[in-house]
């Protein structure tokens, strides 16, 4: 799953740089069914907008997943015992509160608001609000679930103190990929300003995706051998130090930083093959695809939350990509003291996870 998804993200570059070479071609073809006052605008500043448009499509392979992939027999014997029963479709829509919290405090950190005491203020709330949302369908399945004898009430206790966990283990290297490990693309386009290389954000983008293949695929070897909370704590340790080399010992874009790319993409994103191992031993199956999902996009709102300081502490060091990369790399180390907290799982290879 981790792998598959890095594949995706390295065909982004590859078809904006297909895009970006018959740009001519395109507008053409585009023109021809459509007026210049939409084209026009599709195809300014390298076609983003065009390319954004293309990203979509892959939604459609939606309804062939859904005529061709099968349930999963775990799901099939949770549903014959009856403890799929205790779900709610009307409670999914607790979820749209919980995006919209979200969206709240995006929109507290964007640049039209510009007071910090309204941050302050409207970031918890947005913070809860998605808390509360994004909890609810789990919270009220497990009340049905206890009061129906289904479920115990110390397994439900577990369940709900391990999304918080699985939250923070999540959190972790999502914060930190969005906070030191994307800003590479950008401090490329920065060290190449006023030469006459072409691609640089392409081609260190397409190098983060290739380590990040071979990564993923890795740390799920690894953690199946060592365990899984001793292969999440050595992964923390190596992102950090990796950053650091990349940032520090690099000051050209050249062969030497896209190879520097390529392993820092190799070791942060294995985090990315050791979520589909680690986050559903967590959980019970019938609860086990929608505690997990909740474990990883919350998550992912805790991320953002801490990428939106990413730009004041770039300001603060004029704009220097290996300084603000260099200190935000030190997130990695939050991950030691999450993960010693975190369970064992029932599904490692020895004891030391």
């Amino acid at each position: 799953i981790g792998a598959a998804s890095n594949v995706g993200i390295g065909l982004v570059p590859i078809v904006s740089m297909l895009l970006g070479s018959l740009i001519v071609s395109v507008r053409s073809g585009l023109s021809a069914f459509l007026p210049e006052a939409v084209v026009e605008p599709l195809l300014a500043n390298q076609a983003w907008r065009f390319l954004m448009i293309v990203g979509a499509l892959p939604a459609l392979l939606v309804f062939f997943i859904r005529a061709f992939v099968p349930e999963s027999e775990k799901w099939h014997e949770e549903q014959a015992s009856g403890r799929t029963g205790h779900w709610a479709v009307r409670d999914l829509l607790a979820t749209l509160g919980g995006t919209l919290g979200a969206a709240l405090v995006i929109a507290a950190w964007s640049p039209a608001v510009s007071s910090w005491a309204v941050r302050a203020v409207v970031t918890p709330v947005g913070l809860l609000a998605a808390l509360v949302g994004f909890l609810h369908p789990v919270r009220m399945y497990l009340a049905r679930a206890t009061a129906s004898g289904a479920v115990g009430a110390g397994e439900a206790a577990t369940i709900r103190s391990r999304l918080v966990v699985g939250a923070l283990v999540a959190g972790v290297p999502l914060l930190g990929t969005w906070g030191a490990v994307q800003w590479a693309p950008s401090w490329a386009i920065q060290m190449t300003s006023g030469t006459s290389a072409t691609f640089a954000k392409e081609y260190t983008q397409l190098a983060g995706s290739i380590g990040a293949v071979i990564g993923t695929v890795i740390a799920a070897l690894v953690a199946d051998r060592f365990g899984r909370r001793i292969t999440y704590a050595v992964l923390c340790v190596a992102s950090t130090a990796a950053l650091v080399w990349l940032y520090q010992a690099h000051a050209a874009f050249d062969g030497r930083f896209l190879v520097a790319v390529g392993v820092v993409g190799a070791v942060t994103a294995s985090f990315y093959g050791w979520f589909p191992l680690y986050l559903p031993e967590l959980f019970p199956t019938s609860v086990r695809a929608t505690s997990q999902g909740f474990a990883y996009n919350f998550g992912r709102v805790l991320a953002a939350v801490g990428t939106l300081q990413t730009a004041p502490l770039m300001a603060l060091f004029g704009g220097s990509f290996p300084q603000a990369g260099t200190i935000l790399s030190a997130i990695y180390l939050l991950g030691l003291l999450v993960i010693w907290r975190a369970p064992r799982t029932p599904g490692l290879a020895s004891a030391a996870g």
